[in-house]
């Protein structure tokens, strides 16, 4: 890469783009067989670290289910008052409510909240 910097085949902006991938070398070659600009570039090294990512075999993510507009309130008005992603989800009669939380002290800030709160009224 230094070479090619130092013959100028390659400018700064294209080393930079070339950086950490793992086919620098073979990329390099087509940007300057091509005569790829630094933008041109940047697609060619997107696109070569996108198909080696899809390559790599992922686990499915399930789709989730559609909820009903009442449910994604709910979600909505505990996320704004925890402050924190809320999701719900029903199973039969019940159903789990999860707080998604990154760090202990969120966590802790939630668990202040609720026990602030006054008891509902039945």
């Amino acid at each position: 890469m230094k070479e090619l910097l130092g013959e100028g085949k390659l400018t700064a902006g294209h080393a930079r783009t070339l950086i950490g991938c793992d086919e620098a070398d073979s990329l390099a070659e087509k940007i300057i067989a091509q005569g790829r600009n630094v933008r041109q570039a940047e697609k060619l090294v997107q696109s070569a670290k996108g198909a080696a990512a899809g390559a790599k075999t992922k686990k499915a993510v399930p789709a989730e289910p559609d909820k009903d507009t009442d449910t994604l309130a709910l979600e909505r008005d505990l996320t704004a008052l925890l402050g924190l992603k809320v999701s719900i989800n029903f199973q039969g009669n019940g159903g789990s409510l999860t707080i998604h939380y990154k760090t202990l002290e969120q966590l802790d800030d939630v668990l202040h909240r609720l026990n602030q709160m006054p008891p509902a009224a039945n």
